[in-house]
């Protein structure tokens, strides 16, 4: 395989810059449909949103873990097709707890994707 250029890996990391604000933006504007679509008052929807940041932190030890055994390229791939996978899993939910367990799993996933793409973007800048 081709050793990739420094301007290619700079686009690649750009690129996956953008497709996880992409998701986290798809879920955010979705958020007052999906409170009407269960019926969840302000309260209930605002602890419902701390199943996100939840999730984001059950992640942090893995995410490190993973970047360290595996290496971030590894990770990037795997996060990225279960952030964008799980994204769908937001919009499905039926009720208040199916919601939260797919916040925590798209928290996590955004987190192991934060988490390598970053360690990525380190050796960007370093080349």
């Amino acid at each position: 395989m081709a050793e990739s250029t420094p301007t290619q890996r700079r686009v690649a990391v750009s690129t996956l810059f953008f497709v996880a604000g992409l998701c986290f933006a798809s879920w955010a504007s979705r958020i007052p449909d999906i409170g009407l679509k269960l019926g969840l008052s302000e309260g209930e929807l605002g602890q419902l949103l701390l199943a996100l940041p939840v999730g984001s932190m059950l992640a942090l030890p893995v995410a490190g873990w993973l970047v360290h055994t595996y290496g971030s390229r590894v990770v990037v791939l795997l996060a990225t097709c279960l952030y964008a996978g799980f994204l769908p899993l937001l919009g499905w939910a039926s009720g208040f707890w199916t919601l939260a367990g797919s916040l925590v799993l798209f928290g996590f996933a955004g987190n192991l994707l934060n988490t390598s793409v970053n360690t990525q973007a380190i050796g960007v800048q370093a080349a």
